[in-house]
């Protein structure tokens, strides 16, 4: 059943892969002649913080518990690792700009697809910096679209100015959506990444050891 599991989730992401290359239409927005700006990630930004998160990843009808920890260990490159509740590694990887360093994955996630897209997932979630061009403006949200990949969305709350979701999209429909919760726009208090077209979820919630 595991080998189902993490068959079905290479060919998945081969899928997400092939059908990502497009950018979907934002619904009810108001278009806006483009306007270059540079959006940032702040959530785990900081070099002396360990961003210690309690997990809680669901994956085709799976439920796994653990702990996810992010340091920052330069200004564009972060190690995460991913535990069980018994202390059991999952995956470790160092992840920058140009740098994707598998540490360590356990043997059932040691699939070059199901890497490529932790990888992507990753990326998205611990990049500080992203060079967008804004194209729409919602009434409660402004949507920045980043130039280099354009199937990729970061809103911003107009109110706080915090970065409340970030999308990517195919030419269709959403495919992975990240959301943060945050009460001083520093430092997420909670993180979900919910994959549109495999059933994957993670569900990030700060906590302290």
């Amino acid at each position: 059943m595991e080998k189902l599991t993490i068959r079905c989730l290479i060919i998945s992401g081969l899928l997400f892969t092939l059908t990502s290359c497009r950018s979907y239409q934002l619904a009810d927005v108001i278009s806006q002649e483009p306007t270059e700006r540079e959006i940032v990630n702040p959530y785990f930004s900081t070099l002396e913080t360990d961003y210690i998160y309690r997990a809680h990843v669901e994956i085709y009808g799976r439920e796994l518990s653990g702990l996810f920890i992010v340091k920052r260990m330069d200004s564009v490159t972060h190690r995460m690792v991913l535990t069980t509740d018994f202390g059991n590694t999952l995956v470790d990887l160092t992840i920058g700009n140009h740098v994707f360093k598998i540490n360590y994955v356990m043997e059932e996630l040691d699939r070059k697809m199901v890497l490529n897209m932790l990888h992507e997932d990753f990326k998205t979630l611990l990049s500080p910096h992203q060079h967008a061009v804004v194209h729409h403006a919602l009434v409660t949200q402004d949507a920045y679209q980043v130039k280099e990949k354009s199937n990729t969305y970061y809103f911003m709350d107009k109110e706080s100015g915090f970065l409340s979701k970030i999308v990517k999209a195919s030419k269709r429909k959403e495919q992975v959506v990240y959301e943060f919760e945050t009460s001083n726009g520093k430092t997420a208090d909670q993180i979900d990444i919910t994959h549109k077209t495999i059933r994957l979820k993670i569900s990030l919630t700060k906590t302290v050891l």
